[in-house]
């Protein structure tokens, strides 16, 4: 397919269904090209060595529904001895996320929703009664999700903008954790049941997410106060646990 596409033009737009498999040599003649849109499930593992020829390019774009971010690739575009040196902004538009309805322990709404335990309907991977849409966020995993963050980083300090769903992507997965931390508060606070608090801690660690501390073994549940801390970075807020004084 890339062999009938004229060689010396500067926009090109390419989904798995229509291109020929993204080899060095498919893209050797494309030296003129300033953006390159790929459109795939599955992305190459040499995605950089298959583009590092392209030294004129200034915005890379990416799309997939299926696909991991190819974050240690995208990382040798901006940083290393064989970046493009020209390119100035990556679009991604993988593992978006939506953020839904979010429990309120300060609210006459928020209390009826945790007096119902309404909100054990909310969260799920495509769940309609939450509003939260998280399948594509928590494919990616953990280690995953800690390369995008350094991709993100990277870039920033090279001079490259990333924009894209992935950034959406990113504030669901902040906000489901902080989510799951506080449903697992609620549920001990209000419903006496501390088992889901482990896992939730765990959930955040494995991210590496600064949760605010709770240590469970030290609480007394006859004596516990909830407590609200902000997290102004994230745009919403923690519950932890403390005894009372």
């Amino acid at each position: 397919m890339l062999s009938l596409v004229q060689p010396r033009i500067h926009r090109l737009y390419l989904t798995s269904a229509t291109s020929s498999p993204l080899t060095q040599a498919a893209f050797a003649n494309f030296s003129q090209l300033r953006y390159l849109r790929l459109s795939a499930d599955i992305f190459p593992e040499d995605l950089h060595r298959c583009l590092d020829s392209l030294e004129e390019l200034e915005e890379l774009a990416l799309q997939s529904a299926k696909a991991a971010v190819p974050s240690e690739e995208l990382l040798k575009f901006v940083n290393g001895p064989r970046k493009l040196t020209k390119l100035r902004n990556i679009s991604l538009e993988i593992a978006e996320g939506c953020i839904g309805q979010r429990v309120n322990p300060f609210t006459p709404e928020g209390i009826e929703v945790i007096e119902s335990q309404e909100y054990e309907r909310w969260i799920g991977d495509y769940s309609d009664e939450g509003e939260w849409f998280t399948g594509p966020v928590m494919r990616q995993g953990h280690e995953e999700w800690s390369k995008c963050e350094r991709l993100l980083a990277t870039a920033k300090e090279n001079g490259v903008l990333v924009t894209g769903g992935l950034l959406k992507g990113l504030e669901t997965l902040h906000a489901h954790l902080i989510e799951v931390n506080n449903l697992s508060v609620v549920r001990a606070f209000y419903h006496s049941n501390f088992h889901t608090i482990p896992r939730a801690r765990q959930f955040a660690l494995d991210h590496r997410f600064p949760l605010p501390e709770l240590d469970i073994d030290s609480i007394d549940p006859k004596k516990l106060e909830l407590v609200k801390v902000e997290m102004e970075e994230y745009g919403w807020f923690a519950l932890t646990l403390r005894n009372k004084e």
